[in-house]
């Protein structure tokens, strides 16, 4: 015989996953290569992610508060309340540092001769009034590889160890 879940433990699984998975891209997955094409896309992709996160957060902490196995519900209002501002405050810092951090391409040095698309380039960290760009770890080179029209791949390169007969050398623009 299968058991049959009620309507709303289906609905709190499924956000628990939701959840999951924005706290995924909020952590883990800053550090998969895989970026937008257009800067346009950054910042809605930011905010609708911490919106969705802050929201899944909040269903959870209500959902746990209210449940009525719950006899404390002073310590779980409490709880609930620490951590749905905790999460606010950290993944809205998070946020706030993925838009006004951007890494802007100063140039290309080699594009790929079977492929002009597949370039390497050389970039700077701009943290808009914060500065960035001076210190040694704000540059850096990376080879850029379209995915889709939407997303690319970049991963540092070491110009000296690549084979230069498969790139056209091409100076700052």
């Amino acid at each position: 015989m299968s058991q049959h879940l009620p309507k709303s433990q289906i609905f709190f699984k499924i956000i628990l996953l939701v959840m999951l998975l924005c706290v995924f891209c909020f952590t883990v997955g800053q550090f998969i290569p895989i970026y937008f094409t257009f800067h346009s896309f950054i910042i809605p992709y930011y905010f609708t992610l911490f919106a969705v996160t802050v929201i899944t957060v909040t269903i959870t902490s209500v959902h746990q508060l209210y449940s009525p196995q719950k006899k404390n519900r002073i310590g779980t209002t409490f709880y609930t309340v620490c951590i749905m501002s905790l999460s606010i405050l950290i993944f809205g810092f998070i946020t706030l540092t993925k838009i006004l951090a951007v890494w802007v391409d100063r140039g290309t040095l080699y594009y790929q001769k079977n492929n002009p698309e597949v370039k390497i380039v050389s970039r700077y960290i701009d943290l808009g009034a914060g500065g960035g760009g001076t210190e040694p770890g704000d540059y850096k080179i990376v080879l850029k590889r379209p995915i889709t029209p939407f997303f690319k791949l970049e991963t540092s390169v070491d110009t000296n160890a690549i084979d230069k007969s498969d790139w056209i050398k091409e100076g700052y623009k």
